[in-house]
């Protein structure tokens, strides 16, 4: 396949379009300020540009990818071992050098202190007693912090078990998170391997890991954490869905439920995995039912023993989280949440796709073009179900690291691009991180 300057020029302007009526329709309306700064909506960044050598870094690192990833990516040219080795070395080096762009490795995490008493290392910082705050998380959500209010206790959990490390607890905190981030494209590998054969598989990945998004984001927020526990479950889905058997649906539906633990956002990906079961062979109705079925008790088996062990009703959690959420919105938009639908459910699709950058949408559209891959289907049906269902409200481009997979399975699930190609697409990708790491302060 084949990405040309011509369709990057026709992905760009349409993007450029859709983002430009976005931000006109939602700028200073949800998006809180920064400093007296309005967001750049709808991505929640401001413009604060800066201009530092350590930008030479990352621009030297990602130009060296971008000209030997089809090396990497041909199986006759590049051993399979070496290739996962160089994926994860690159999969932390090219974010922690974008992060130099602004700040220094020292400062590495403190953007999860910015808000006081809003994120979950706020949260992680008052577990005395680990036991007691997941049998009394519900009781405890209302008093939380902003974001442990609508979420299920996994990130505090983790960061409290990292902050054991001698360490600076921010310093603990984005280590992790690039960590999971490194593995999330690991496991993203994996998983386009059960799609598609090696070549294709590993040009997904290179895909991945030029996302700007997913770059920018990977120091810095604990969505690249879900990001590895959602991939996690999509791979051991998609392991099932290809080779079969009960006990890997029953795996995969246990990761979906850990996933859960994590962030509620798992029930879009269980939508994502749900579809592409029916639309893979809908003549085989009996093994597509067999494996929801199977998943399905692996989740609620896992959910169960998560109960029994510490005493967290993860759907307590879910429905007081819902409520907070809802009343949240109301009282930020100063209406009722569903009123803005159209120009929030366009400026959801606008962050998520600016945060993809234009070489992985470009290369997903020449993939899923003819919608004849099962997962391009899925995929889009999902991300479309996501946007405008009413349920996210914006700050996509990071909330949503988690579909970037999907976006680079729908440009491998056609086949594999040429040389050109793949230059062009993450070379396009990287200039985008940096441009926007330049220009954008994006606080996570």
């Amino acid at each position: 396949m084949r990405v040309s300057w011509v369709r990057l020029a026709i992905v760009a302007v349409s993007l450029a379009g859709a983002f430009a009526v976005a931000h006109f329709l939602l700028q200073g309306r949800l998006l809180a300020p920064w400093q007296g700064q309005a967001a750049f909506a709808p991505l929640y960044a401001f413009v604060q540009p800066v201009l530092r050598p350590q930008a030479i870094l990352f621009a030297l690192l990602a130009a060296a990818l971008a000209f030997a990833a089809p090396i990497l990516a041909d199986p006759l040219r590049t051993s399979r071992r070496s290739f996962a080795m160089l994926l994860l070395a690159a999969s932390v080096l090219l974010p922690l050098s974008l992060h130099l762009v602004r700040s220094s490795f020292a400062e590495l995490g403190s953007q999860f202190d910015l808000y006081r008493n809003e994120e979950f290392l706020h949260d992680a910082r008052r577990i005395a007693d680990l036991e007691g705050f997941l049998d009394r998380y519900i009781e405890l959500m209302p008093t939380l912090s902003l974001h442990g209010q609508h979420f299920p206790p996994g990130h505090a959990v983790l960061l409290h078990l990292a902050a054991r490390f001698p360490l600076p607890d921010t310093l603990a905190a984005g280590l992790v998170a690039l960590a999971a981030a490194a593995g999330g494209v690991w496991l993203a590998w994996k998983a386009f391997e059960e799609l598609a054969e090696e070549q294709a598989a590993r040009q997904g990945a290179l895909l991945l890991l030029a996302a700007p998004a997913l770059l920018d984001f990977a120091c810095t927020s604990m969505d690249a954490v879900f990001l590895f526990f959602a991939t996690l479950a999509w791979f051991l889905a998609l392991r099932a869905l290809r080779r079969g058997g009960a006990a890997r649906a029953w795996l995969a539906g246990a990761a979906l439920g850990l996933a859960a633990f994590f962030s509620f956002s798992a029930l879009p990906l269980a939508l994502a995995i749900v579809l592409l079961a029916i639309l893979r062979d809908r003549s085989a109705w009996r093994r597509t039912a067999s494996f929801l079925l199977h998943g399905l008790a692996g989740a609620a088996a896992f959910t169960l023993l998560l109960f029994a062990a510490t005493g967290f009703p993860i759907w307590s959690c879910f429905l007081e989280a819902r409520r907070s959420n809802a009343a949240l919105m109301e009282h930020a938009l100063r209406v009722d949440a569903s009123s803005p639908w159209a120009s929030l459910s366009l400026g959801n699709a606008a962050a998520f796709l600016a945060g993809a950058g234009l070489g992985l949408a470009a290369a997903s559209i020449a993939g899923a073009r003819q919608l004849k891959s099962p997962v391009a289907l899925a995929s889009i049906l999902a991300l479309l179900a996501m946007s405008f269902g009413g349920v996210y409200f914006l700050e996509t481009e990071r909330i949503w690291l988690f579909a970037l997979p999907w976006l680079a399975a729908c440009a491998v699930s056609g086949g594999s691009f040429d040389d050109r190609s793949m230059r062009l697409s993450i070379g396009v990708g990287f200039a985008q991180a940096l441009l926007a790491e330049t220009v954008l302060f994006t606080l996570w």
